[in-house]
């Protein structure tokens, strides 16, 4: 399967470099194809108007950089508070470069599940690929750990604006039935 835009045309975006955006860059894991699908439905955002892109699972933010370059209303979300850093200087360096506006793409760092228990995570960690990079010196165990509260499909809801959503990205490395259950209450907004 292969996507053409009827125009070809040149996106520029800043993303930070790390394992995972190597990854995607060399299309290993099937990258590629989801590269692919991600610009065909980014592509009608900014011709439709206000479409949203998910991206749930964002780590450093390759796909939400790419969908706000689009010209889509991102709501990126990752479990990993030590992922915001590096998520948000590539956010600023597309504000600053003029890729997006400043309220176009937004991460919350909290898991999504459909259930209420707490979800315990390394603090500065940014886990990319079953790999991590930390941001900071090494913890004893224990320690550097926090428990975060899950967000809903309903509180989910709530914090997007009205549209329809163009593209649920999930890629939460194993955790992925408790998102898609908690994305009930949106499916009929979500067109891929």
């Amino acid at each position: 399967w292969s996507w053409q835009p009827e125009t070809p045309q040149t996106l520029s975006f800043t993303v930070v470099q790390d394992e995972h955006t190597d990854v995607i860059l060399r299309d290993g894991r099937a990258e590629g194809f989801v590269k692919a699908v991600f610009r065909l439905a980014c592509s009608s955002c900014a011709s439709a108007g206000q479409h949203i892109v998910m991206d749930i699972g964002a780590n450093t933010g390759y796909y939400s950089m790419l969908a706000g370059a689009h010209g889509c209303s991102v709501l990126a979300l990752d479990a990993q508070p030590g992922c915001a850093p590096w998520f948000e200087s590539a956010r600023l360096a597309n504000v600053a470069a003029g890729h997006f506006g400043a309220d176009r793409v937004r991460i919350i760092t909290r898991p999504v599940d459909d259930a209420a228990a707490l979800v315990d995570v390394t603090a500065d960690s940014c886990w990319v690929m079953h790999k991590t990079t930390k941001r900071a010196r090494p913890k004893p165990p224990g320690e550097g750990r926090l428990r975060l509260e899950p967000i809903g499909g309903v509180e989910l809801a709530g914090l997007l604006p009205s549209g329809p959503i163009a593209l649920a990205k999930v890629d939460c490395e194993g955790a992925e039935l408790g998102v898609l259950r908690s994305l009930a209450p949106l499916l009929p907004r979500i067109e891929i």
